[in-house]
């Protein structure tokens, strides 16, 4: 159950390793004893790398039919995927009943089946004919399962029975359980409290890296997966952290050599891939975000959150082509998708903006604002939703809508509010009205300055930052 990172480092591991992967280069056999082979398993599983992982797996059972460590990991692949019939099979087909690794599969065969009363007696029979110098790691192990089926309560009640309450692994066990109950802070204080005694784990910079990631806070996220590349710099969860800190913070040209890293070492990710295309997209290279964005669709196993995600990029991509018709066909798959893959309340109204927006690229203004309005009512007028509107407006040169939109937001703007006052400076200013183009834009200037940067940077000398916009502007009369 335990995962030696340390052992991963040792020359020994690392030895047969390139052994192994050798030979796999060279098509020829390589025979080591089994528990080598399944540390070798164990590390491929842990670097994210599955395919090698069950071909590692395969090679072994073919040398040692019945072992335990292949068929441990091939049953819970089988449990990853839902498949429980293929998990008993594998479970069934280990030859040592009485290894503990039996039992754990056993046990977590009933815990992914929600059979908790049957785990629970076992558990407790095995627990009690224990030595009790035992008991500690058998906890451990017991924890970890029930975490991973995020039954957290069952998990704490084993692991607050344990003698060694300082144990890392206990801690790194009470890190995942604040996670899972959104207890950020606390986990964080947990994986700080552990790097302060060993800031050489790269798994704690990873696990701590994520948790920033799930807290939008991408600055964080990226210092982590800083120090986790400069311990391993090829280990699948720092280069995916850093890829998306990059990508988020504006860095896409980084976070294309980041994802293509992790793509490097795990082929095939849907998840990456779709990542990668959006990327393209954004610096404007159409057809190789297609090629991405197709693969994703390919190997996402329908799984919705890429499926959503690609099929939008697709159908920007497809209108801005000009292909309507198949921008829409995206468009519709994306919705079949995004009930099961959308996580933010207002993305089925972001939506209906992207398919608007596709519209106006298309020069069908009339129907596009047809969907605009369908986005506002059915939101409430929810504020971001007027401003992508606005956005989308703007990008086709409608400024009377534009000016007309950010009307109705003012009704709407939630207090501190900044967005969309340089969008409507502009939109006053292409109209002819001046000077309510000139008041908006040294409001602009005051509460968002990047966004007057955005639209308006051709307008200052390039010597004046930003921060010195307002004062440039702030008596201009016209």
């Amino acid at each position: 159950m335990h995962i030696d990172e340390e052992l991963f480092q040792s020359k020994d591991f690392k030895r047969n390793l390139k052994l192994y992967e050798e030979a796999v280069k060279t098509g020829k056999k390589v025979f080591m004893d089994i528990d080598d082979m399944t540390d070798i398993i164990d590390y491929y599983n842990y670097d994210g790398r599955t395919e090698e992982a069950n071909a590692m797996a395969d090679y072994a059972l073919e040398l040692y039919p019945g072992a335990i460590g292949p068929h441990v990991f091939k049953a819970r692949q089988a449990l990853a995927m839902g498949d429980h019939s293929e998990a008993s099979r594998q479970h069934q087909a280990i030859d040592d009943k009485s290894d503990i690794d039996y039992f754990y599969l056993s046990v977590e065969l009933s815990i992914a089946a929600s059979d908790i009363t049957s785990a629970e007696m076992d558990i407790k029979a095995a627990y009690e004919k224990m030595p009790p110098e035992e008991r500690d790691n058998f906890m451990l192990d017991i924890g970890a399962l029930y975490v991973d089926y995020n039954y957290v309560k069952q998990a704490e009640k084993w692991l607050n029975k344990m003698r060694n309450k300082n144990h890392k692994e206990r801690l790194e066990l009470i890190a995942r359980i604040h996670c899972c109950r959104g207890e950020y802070d606390k986990a964080i204080k947990v994986l700080e409290d552990l790097l302060d005694k060993n800031p050489f784990t790269y798994r704690y910079w990873n696990t701590m890296g994520l948790i920033y990631m799930f807290m939008n806070k991408f600055d964080e996220c990226l210092n982590c997966a800083e120090y986790s590349l400069a311990i391993n710099p090829d280990n699948t969860d720092g280069l995916w952290c850093k890829a998306k800190a990059l990508s988020v913070n504006g860095d896409t040209q980084g976070a294309i050599e980041a994802f293509g890293k992790f793509m490097k070492r795990i082929p095939d990710n849907a998840k990456a891939e779709v990542e990668m295309g959006s990327c393209l997209l954004q610096l404007g290279d159409l057809d190789k975000a297609c090629d991405y964005l197709q693969k994703a669709i390919d190997h996402s196993e329908e799984d919705p959150a890429v499926m959503a995600q690609a099929a939008d990029d697709l159908a920007f991509i497809y209108s801005a082509k000009k292909d309507i018709d198949k921008a829409l066909d995206y468009l519709d798959l994306s919705e079949q998708y995004a009930p099961y893959a959308d996580d933010m309340p207002d993305a089925e109204y972001q939506r209906l903006v992207l398919r608007g927006h596709v519209y106006l690229m298309n020069s069908q203004a009339d129907e596009g604002l047809k969907i605009f309005e369908k986005a506002v009512k059915k939101s409430k007028r929810n504020p971001e939703i007027i401003f992508k509107i606005m956005v989308s407006l703007y990008d086709h040169e409608l400024y009377d809508n534009v000016v007309a939109y950010f009307r109705r937001l003012q009704r709407v703007m939630p207090e501190g509010w900044n967005l969309g006052y340089a969008y409507a400076a502009g939109s006053y200013i292409k109209t002819m009205e001046i000077s309510k183009g000139v008041k908006l834009l040294q409001k602009a200037c005051q509460v968002n300055p990047d966004e007057v940067e955005l639209i308006f940077g051709d307008f200052f000398p390039p010597e004046i930052k930003k921060e010195q916009y307002y004062d440039f502007v702030k008596n201009m009369k016209f």
